[in-house]
C-alpha cells in the first residue's frame, strides 16, 4: 500500500498528483460515513473526468480561482436531460441524502483526481 494519505482539509492538490491504480489510506473523512480516516481506497488516478456513474475523488476550486481547494469524495450519476449532450450530471448531496443536478458554475470548479473503485474498512471499525 502506498503511504499517500488523503485528507479532507484544504490542500494544494499538486502535492499529491498520482497515476495508475493504487491503494491509499484516507487521512481524514472524505465522505462521512462512507469514507473515514483509516479506510483504504482503491483509486484509479488515470480517470480525470466523470465518464459514468460512480464515486470520484475530486477537488473543488474556490470561487475566486484560488489555489487552495477542498478535497473530498462524491458520488455522481449521469441522467437523461434536455442539454446539448442529452445528459445531465447529478451529484449526491450528502447532507440532504438525495441527488441534485450539478450546476455549470460548480462543474467548472470541480477537478477529478481519480475514480474510487473500492473502499476497504479495517476490521476494527466493523464493530465485531
Amino acid at each position: 500500500m502506498n503511504a499517500l494519505a488523503l485528507q479532507s482539509a484544504p490542500v494544494n492538490a499538486r502535492q499529491h498528483q498520482s497515476h495508475g491504480a493504487r491503494l491509499v489510506q484516507a487521512g481524514g473523512d472524505l465522505r462521512y460515513p462512507e469514507i473515514v480516516s483509516g479506510d483504504v481506497l482503491h483509486i484509479d488516478f488515470d480517470v480525470k473526468t466523470i465518464r459514468h456513474d460512480g464515486l470520484y475523488l475530486i477537488v473543488i476550486h474556490g470561487r475566486d480561482g484560488s489555489r487552495w481547494r477542498w478535497r473530498c469524495a462524491r458520488r455522481f450519476m449521469r441522467m437523461p436531460g434536455f442539454t446539448t449532450g442529452g445528459v445531465v450530471l447529478h451529484g449526491q448531496d450528502v447532507a440532504a441524502e438525495g441527488w441534485a443536478p450539478v450546476p455549470d458554475e460548480m462543474m467548472s470548479r470541480i477537478e477529478v483526481f481519480g475514480e474510487i473503485r473500492e473502499v476497504f474498512k479495517p476490521v476494527s471499525k466493523l464493530g465485531r
